[in-house]
């Protein structure tokens, strides 16, 4: 077959949707012509084959350009249909099986079958703000919007959710029910021994889909000093604003010695963090998620990579969080700062609980290996052809 795998997002870095994709596309490689399609100005089979681990020698990468709508359509709605499907055939053509990843609605599949992998429907169609429209052509608006995503929907075969978290609101912002695939985390590397330390892993963000490192820093301030240390890395990007967020948050750390921020560290150093730190801390969506359930974290890679590791996640009760610690027994969920900070120094305090909460987290994160994300998509691809698809199986972890 030819499989043409669309990574739908195009952020300034590359990040845990780009690692999927190019396992994914791997692993199909085997047996099939494979083309992973992006928007990135500069990218190659061997970047993304570096950032991701892959051997992605078999692959095609094909850059292709957003569509945009013209200044001026026609009024049947029919018409506009007829050319949004080809402004974006290109997209999907010749494929015989076409796979976007996406948060946006997809483009129209013009594969012999088509398969959406939802990261997280940010956007909905069908069902907008929930307001009546107050003008003729509101309504007429709201109409066409709800027909052209139906037709867009009607154009796939199924659909794929990273998480239950993802699967229940791609069912009520789009109306689609999927079946759910974990997204993939990678083996660890060699162990260390563990020390006095806190570890945070996400993208320092001013804005939007934000980690909340701020937030995590003025927390850490309020544990009673116990040889303990806090560490937050991960990538930022060149615009002014996320470095902006950056400079803030080594500034919220002040003189304290005891607290390292660092900005775009090496994958490499990010596996020595996760093989040294003891507890493992994430906040995505604890300030900005109350009225926008995109917010939080969708699954949690970082999360699942920490647990690899040994280190006990101490993670906020949203998103897909929730669904990979198992309370109590890998880890703890929290959902406010009183007990994100009661949970931490049970875990500073008892060296047995630690111990035996770490044990479980590297077992717990056995069930996100890579070999599990492949072996699930390609009974879901497999199920699709054959027409025995039944998204609400779900997945169990």
């Amino acid at each position: 077959m030819k499989i043409g795998i669309y990574s739908q997002p195009s952020g300034p870095v590359l990040g845990g949707t780009d690692v999927a994709v190019a396992v994914l596309a791997e692993a199909l490689a085997d047996s099939h012509a494979v083309e992973v399609l992006h928007h990135a100005e500069q990218l190659s089979a061997e970047q993304l084959g570096a950032f991701s681990g892959t051997d992605l020698s078999r692959v095609t990468l094909r850059r292709v350009s957003r569509t945009s709508r013209p200044d001026h359509e026609p009024l049947n709605p029919y018409s506009r249909l007829r050319g949004e499907r080809r402004r974006e055939a290109e997209i999907s053509e010749g494929y015989d099986l076409f796979i976007p990843f996406t948060h946006e609605p997809p483009p129209f599949c013009h594969a012999r079958y088509g398969l959406i992998s939802v990261l997280f429907p940010t956007s909905s169609p069908l069902h907008r703000d929930g307001r009546t429209p107050t003008t003729l052509w509101g309504a007429a608006r709201r109409m066409y919007s709800a027909l052209e995503w139906s037709r867009r929907l009607g154009s796939y075969h199924g659909s794929v959710a990273i998480s239950n978290y993802t699967r229940e609101w791609t069912r009520r912002r789009w109306g689609v029910d999927s079946a759910v695939v974990y997204p993939p985390t990678e083996s660890p590397g060699r162990s260390a021994e563990k020390e006095s330390l806190i570890l945070s892993i996400g993208r320092f963000a001013a804005k939007g889909f934000v980690k909340c490192q701020a937030e995590l820093v003025h927390t850490f301030k309020r544990l009673p000093a116990r040889g303990w240390r806090y560490v937050s890395a991960g990538a930022v990007a060149t615009v002014p604003a996320d470095q902006a967020y950056l400079a803030a948050v080594r500034d919220s750390a002040g003189p304290r010695t005891d607290i390292q921020i660092a900005g775009n560290v090496p994958r490499s150093r990010v596996r020595e963090l996760y093989a040294q730190a003891s507890i493992f801390w994430h906040a995505a969506g604890w300030t900005n998620a109350i009225n926008d359930p995109s917010f939080n974290e969708h699954f949690g890679i970082s999360t699942v990579e920490a647990m690899s590791y040994g280190a006990v996640p101490v993670v906020i009760n949203r998103g897909g969080q929730p669904e990979i610690v198992e309370h109590g027994i890998s880890g703890f969920v929290w959902n406010d700062e009183r007990e994100l900070v009661e949970y931490t120094l049970a875990l500073m305090d008892d060296s047995d609980l630690l111990h035996r909460m770490s044990e479980a987290a590297r077992q717990r994160a056995q069930h996100f290996r890579r070999p599990q994300y492949v072996n699930r998509f390609r009974q879901v691809i497999d199920d699709l052809m054959n027409g025995t698809l039944n998204a609400s199986s779900g997945e169990a972890a």
